[in-house]
């Protein structure tokens, strides 16, 4: 993707992507999440997430109060696999929101309109938090379905 732009230099550049999350399990009961943000017109991965609500490790170490709790949190901080607090069926607005958030930092593109599954929320997430955050240089994010 990077090849495609590399004309724009270091300017943010305004692209079409395609957006989708998908869980490990059926239902809403799953523990992780995946979300791919995918360039339109080439069809190639731009950006991925993966998010966990769960951690084994969180449920069976030492639990606040217990001694060792505070050495063990300290060593099993870096490698603990929950990194959202949220359930799964809102897992997906939260990649999206994610990968819109650092799109520019991470890859100098400003994702200008989206095609998705038409998952409602996940779009009305997106044009609140990321449009303000793009103030001037984003119109605003179109929404189709397929």
């Amino acid at each position: 993707v990077k090849e495609l732009y590399a004309e724009f230099g270091n300017a943010p550049v305004n692209v079409d992507v395609i957006y989708d999350g998908t869980w490990l399990t059926r239902g809403h009961s799953s523990h992780i999440c995946v979300g791919c943000i995918v360039e339109m017109y080439s069809d190639l991965l731009i950006d991925h997430i993966v998010l966990s609500n769960f951690c084994l490790a969180c449920t069976t170490g030492p639990k606040e109060g217990e001694a060792g709790h505070s050495a063990w949190l300290i060593q099993h901080a870096p490698l603990c696999q929950k990194n959202v607090d949220c359930n799964a069926g809102q897992m997906e607005v939260e990649a999206a929101l994610r990968l819109f958030e650092r799109s520019l930092e991470k890859h100098k593109l400003r994702y200008t309109t989206m095609l998705s599954d038409g998952d409602s929320r996940t779009f009305h997430a997106l044009t609140e938090r990321v449009v303000r955050l793009h103030k001037g240089g984003q119109k605003g994010l179109h929404k189709s379905c397929t």
